[in-house]
């Protein structure tokens, strides 16, 4: 697999360390093209003992991620591959979590813009505490960098002007430890198992979907100008302003 394989993502090396910038025009929704390309990546790199370091960042300085594309409520089948290849008993957005959650590199995210998501019950939980998560979760609205640090959201909040020097030194000093110590490292501190609760979060994800709001929501905001730049300004607003 060669960098040119990728459309919506660019990737560069320098020693050890590869940065991946998201480039999905306009607002960066994770659709099913994102996906495969950065779990294509994920798998390609997963035994490379020159990639030490993963950092990803985005080439929209105004979102990071805005969520997962919500067209896809009319392509019932598009995610059949991906499932294909998903661990038995987690469904596809689970299944990219884990690969990413994995992977036996230090992985960075440079977040810079807004980034929005769902699915968020497991991991969430092992960050925060249970009130925090709900807070998160029920609440949603957008949160500032200075609250996703001190909730454990996050590992930093930095000035814009800090925040590449910051990723750049933090990245490179990983990337430079001897051989064997990240993997020690990452041996010696396991992440925790999720699978039963994964299965928890997709039967209750799954039921909430099924209902008329779930639909109403989607195409609602859809018209109304979710998934352009105007409209994912101010997400939250425009989808409770909508009749449901």
């Amino acid at each position: 697999m060669t960098d040119t394989d990728f459309g919506r993502l660019s990737i560069s090396r320098d020693h050890g360390v590869s940065t991946i910038t998201i480039d999905n025009p306009p607002v960066n929704v994770l659709d099913v093209s994102l996906m495969s390309e950065i779990s294509r990546f994920l798998v390609a790199v997963r035994d490379d003992p020159d990639t030490r370091v993963l950092v990803f960042q985005s080439a929209n300085p105004e979102f990071f991620i805005a969520h997962v594309d919500m067209t896809l409520i009319d392509e019932p089948h598009a995610f059949d591959e991906l499932a294909r290849h998903a661990p038995e008993g987690l469904n596809p957005f689970q299944a990219f979590g884990e690969l990413l959650r994995e992977q036996p590199q230090v992985t960075i995210v440079k977040l810079a813009g807004l980034a929005r998501g769902g699915g968020a019950t497991q991991y969430l939980t092992s960050r925060m505490t249970r009130g925090r998560a709900l807070e998160a979760i029920l609440g949603a609205e957008l949160i500032d960098a200075a609250t996703a640090e001190r909730y454990g959201w996050i590992n930093r909040a930095l000035p814009a002007a800090e925040l590449d020097d910051f990723v750049d030194r933090l990245a490179r000093n990983i990337a430079a430890l001897p051989e064997g110590v990240i993997a020690a490292a990452k041996q010696a501190m396991p992440a925790p198992d999720l699978r039963e609760g994964f299965y928890r979060e997709h039967d209750a994800w799954a039921g909430l979907f099924a209902r008329p709001a779930a639909e109403k929501l989607i195409r609602g905001g859809l018209k109304a100008g979710a998934q352009t730049r105007a409209g994912e300004r101010n997400l939250e607003g425009l989808l409770r302003g909508l009749e449901i």
